[in-house]
C-alpha cells in the first residue's frame, strides 16, 4: 500500500457541506478500490487542502477523483517523515549539535 498526498486549490473558498458532499460522491468508490483516507487538512482561510490517503497506487485515485468529479491540483505518493518534541533546544558539543531529551 502507498502513502498518497491530493493537493486541493479552491476559489472560491470551501465550505464544509462542499467538503463533505465531495467527501460522499468519493466514498462508494475509495472504497471498492482498498483505499482509506487517513486525515485532511484545509487552510484557514478555505483556499487550499491536503488529503492524505492509503491506497493501492496513484493512478487509481486519480480516476476515482475524477469519476467522481473531485477537483485536485497535484496527487503523488511518498512517505510520512514523523519527528519527535524535543524539550529543549539543541546544544554545540565539539562542534556537533545535540538533541537534548526531556525527562
Amino acid at each position: 500500500m502507498h502513502q498518497i498526498v491530493v493537493e486541493h486549490l479552491y476559489d472560491p473558498p470551501l465550505t464544509e457541506v462542499e467538503m463533505s458532499a465531495e467527501f460522499e460522491r468519493l466514498l462508494p468508490l475509495l472504497k471498492t478500490h482498498d483505499f482509506r483516507r487517513l486525515r485532511s487538512w484545509v487552510a484557514d482561510d478555505g483556499e487550499r487542502g491536503l488529503d492524505e490517503f492509503e491506497g493501492p497506487d496513484v493512478q487509481t485515485l486519480a480516476d476515482l477523483y475524477q469519476r467522481a468529479k473531485v477537483p485536485f491540483v497535484r496527487m503523488w505518493s511518498g512517505t510520512l517523515l514523523e519527528f519527535r518534541a524535543v524539550a529543549e533546544p539543541a546544544v554545540e558539543s565539539e562542534g556537533n549539535y545535540e538533541e537534548l531529551a526531556g525527562p
